[in-house]
């Protein structure tokens, strides 16, 4: 699959079906509050400015990423989205 402009694939990390809180409540992946994360598998090369300047993508294959909740879009068992709906490469 070769992306186009800042879009990367990433393989979300698997999320367990409850958490434990330390006083033993068990919540769902729904009331937890930590954000998604994943691999990328692939990424884009980079995007042009209006002004025609190359703008190299700095989210690189194989790096680890941290994304909004309702960020990409889902394809097969990967979510599709672009460079700046990451939050922090980790």
């Amino acid at each position: 699959m070769t992306l186009q402009q800042d879009r990367i694939l990433v393989l979300p990390d698997p999320k367990p079906e409850f958490n434990t809180t330390p006083g033993g409540i068990l919540l769902t992946v729904d009331q937890n509050n930590d954000l998604p994360s994943g691999r990328v598998i692939e990424a884009g090369p980079g995007t042009h400015t209006e002004d025609g300047i190359f703008i190299e993508n700095p989210i690189k294959k194989d790096d680890n990423v941290v994304f909004g909740r309702f960020s990409g879009e889902k394809y097969k068992e990967f979510l599709l989205m672009r460079a700046m709906d990451v939050i922090a490469v980790v």
